[in-house]
């Protein structure tokens, strides 16, 4: 686990693995998870409070939010919020 944290630690490996999630392609999936990420807080999100996150950057957010959670990027908890896959997080930045 080591290695692969290290090894994701480089700009190239990080963007890979965004690439490799499958958002770098698409542009509408990536405005709907960036603006998740600009509302998310230390919490989880309801599905509904996903969509609204959503509404902003995309036309079709529930469609959006449908794509996103099929990706699984993000963890359900045990309350049923969806909070943002934490190695996701940390390599987003890079993203090509």
């Amino acid at each position: 686990m080591q290695r692969l944290e290290a090894e994701l630690a480089t700009p190239g490996s990080a963007a890979r693995l965004v690439a490799a999630v499958g958002l770098s392609d698409d542009k509408q999936l990536s405005r709907a998870f960036e603006g998740v990420l600009s509302v998310i807080d230390s919490g989880g999100l309801t599905r509904v409070d996903l969509e609204v996150a959503t509404e902003l950057a995309v036309e079709e957010p529930s469609a959006a939010v449908e794509c996103l959670i099929a990706l699984q990027v993000f963890d359900v908890g045990t309350d049923g919020n969806f909070v943002p896959e934490q190695l996701l997080v940390r390599c987003w930045p890079h993203r090509a």
